[in-house]
């Protein structure tokens, strides 16, 4: 067996190709020096020791190495760092590449000088990129940095990359030169026993698309103090010209994000749980669209708006816990599992959360929290207002609003605006509108603005509403409990609140496992989160996706319906419900209303 060398651009099966005229095989290694190469027929390359494909040459760019046919590897491909030109491997004329290792070794793509390496598939001819275990071999690894990286990787099902301890396909821009051109795009990829990373260097100024793919059987990796994670995308560096879209993907096990700016768009994307880094979480950057899986407190430190967001605890739930100041979390749809639930909050304000708002959701209830609130303003809030707008809630218990002084003490003007909500249960005595102020001591004049709310079923006694004389002055305030228990009488519904007396929904039975139902899977959860992680495309689509297709049950119909879509006006919306049903923009008026009330405001 021998190193057989490059003496003419052409085809790898063309003996004129190769000094010597000796085409390279298996045992062989191939040296490629300034030349242009096309893999055309099936080719298997190496000797299980070093680079199976090296080469001499010192500024290979304006050359290709083309793979037509499938390439099996069994050493290193470009471990030593040196490039093998602009590599593309073409899905449609046959391409495909496998790493080969053998007992008990893993095998490394090292393309830190690569000018680029595209993976280039298409929807009938998928690329097939994987590593071969047959000889007892390990998972290989892919770095991808430098001038390019992957340029293109489309349509490639990349298989059986990555350990707990190293990512599969590692992209990242140049750590020594981050003037490079380094935009990268993986689109309508699939990864299976894999674990994927990306990472902008310092003054990372490029462009990065990672949309349309899917993960399944993912290594799970440690990212950022998280165990579990099957990927990490992570932004950084000090760039300001470059966009980050990660758009439509599916990951079966936790994703950690670690964004140092605003440009990252996260959007429509299953996630089977999702970690943000908080310190470097940027308000401007987009989280939107996503259904989160394995929702379980999970930290927020940005806007999230239309998502989908399901837990599986039971003891103590928490979906959402905002971490920093001037979170705003709307339009979207909280779910919990089937069974008895424990006290649990929705919306968590945790240590140094100060302002918040939370408007146009949907919590959606299989059966009542014993004790839970959609937002918990009571951890570790201090300063800042609460803005609880146009919500609907399903058959939450006693503190079924927005719970205060938990730990900490309440204060003059911490809801700044709390209307337009619906707090609904089917059965009687099962549900409440309520400020719930759990300091020994509740604040004096807590709420600013309260109005216009709506309950249905609601509990009598200790679950109505206060008029306590130290709330005068607030504008709007009719009946809104703001005291532990019965520290403060209670009283029938205000002026401007409403009590509906019949289901004023289109389907409030709609959920995870029912949207799987309809989709044609088992009636369970785990169906549902199965086949939207699959087909991420489908599970976001704005008309039969899972969020959409929930929120279209809770349209409002009949003359409950009505009765909700007249009665809310917060001076800035018409229609209380309506607002939250339809999940379309915030100015939505009915037809009634435009009638009965032609004011500017109004229109």
């Amino acid at each position: 067996m021998a190193a057989i060398t490059s003496q003419a651009d052409g085809n790898w099966s063309d003996t004129a190709t190769w000094v010597g005229g000796v085409v390279p095989g298996d045992g062989d290694k191939a040296i490629i020096n300034a030349h242009n190469i096309v893999v055309d027929v099936p080719v298997t390359i190496g000797d299980d020791t070093g680079a199976a494909i090296t080469t001499t040459a010192t500024n290979p760019d304006i050359k290709t190495f083309t793979v037509n046919a499938p390439l099996r590897l069994k050493g290193n491909y470009n471990n030593d760092a040196l490039s093998i030109y602009r590599t593309i491997v073409n899905g449609a004329s046959g391409g495909s590449w496998t790493m080969d290792p053998s007992n008990g070794v893993s095998l490394t793509i090292d393309c830190e000088s690569f000018d680029y390496f595209e993976l280039n598939g298409t929807a009938g001819a998928h690329v097939v990129f994987t590593t071969d275990k047959a000889r007892g071999g390990l998972n290989s690894t892919m770095t991808l940095a430098a001038r390019a990286g992957v340029t293109v990787a489309t349509y490639t099902d990349f298989s059986n990359f990555g350990t707990a301890a190293a990512f599969g396909i590692q992209s990242s821009g140049s750590t020594t030169n981050p003037t490079y051109d380094v935009d990268f795009s993986l689109t309508n990829c699939t990864f299976t026993g894999c674990n994927y990373s990306f990472t902008g260097a310092a003054d990372f100024d490029d462009d990065f698309t990672f949309q349309n793919n899917t993960f399944a059987s993912s290594i799970a990796i440690d990212v950022g103090g998280i165990s579990g994670n099957c990927a990490s995308i992570t932004f950084g560096g000090a760039g300001t010209a470059g966009t980050w879209l990660a758009d439509t993907n599916g990951f079966d096990k936790a994703c950690y994000l670690g964004t140092y700016r605003t440009r990252l768009q996260f959007s429509n994307n299953v996630l089977a749980s999702c970690f943000i880094n908080g310190g470097s979480w940027a308000t401007a950057a987009k989280f939107d669209g996503n259904i989160i899986t394995e929702c379980v407190n999970q930290p927020i430190y940005g806007p999230i708006q239309n998502c989908y967001c399901y837990t599986t605890e039971t003891s103590n739930p928490h979906w959402i816990g905002a971490f920093v100041s001037g979170v705003s979390i709307l339009d979207s749809v909280f779910d919990p599992p089937d069974g008895v639930l424990g006290d649990g909050d929705i919306i968590s304000l945790e240590a140094a959360a100060g302002a918040c708002t939370v408007t146009g959701n949907l919590a959606l209830s299989r059966s009542n929290l014993s004790a839970g609130k959609l937002v918990n303003g009571g951890v570790g809030m201090t300063s800042g207002a609460l803005t609880v707008n146009h919500n609907t809630f399903l058959g939450l218990s006693e503190q079924g609003l927005i719970g205060l002084g938990e730990t900490s003490s309440s204060y003059a003007g911490q809801v700044a605006s709390c209307r337009s909500n619906l707090v609904y249960a089917s059965t009687a005595g099962s549900s409440c509108l309520v400020i719930h102020d759990q300091d020994a001591t509740p604040g004096t004049d807590v709420v600013v603005v309260a109005s216009h709310n709506a309950t249905r079923n609601a509990s009598t006694g200790t679950c109505l509403y206060n008029t306590s004389t130290s709330q005068n002055g607030v504008v709007g305030y009719h009946n809104l409990k703001t005291a532990e228990n019965n520290d403060y009488p209670n009283t029938s519904a205000g002026t401007n609140d409403i009590t509906i007396s019949a289901d004023p929904f289109v389907d409030s039975t709609r959920n995870l496992k029912k949207w799987a139902a309809y989709k044609g899977q088992a009636e369970t959860d785990a169906a549902g989160i199965a086949y939207a992680v699959a087909n991420p495309a489908a599970a976001t689509d704005a008309t039969t996706g899972l969020r959409a297709w929930v929120r279209a049950g809770f349209n409002v119909t009949g003359s409950a319906g009505l009765l909700l879509q007249d009665a809310g006006d917060d001076a800035v919306t018409i229609g209380a419900m309506g607002f939250v049903a339809s999940g379309g923009g915030p100015y939505q008026y009915s037809v009634s209303n435009l009638y009965d009330d032609l004011s500017p405001m109004s229109l």
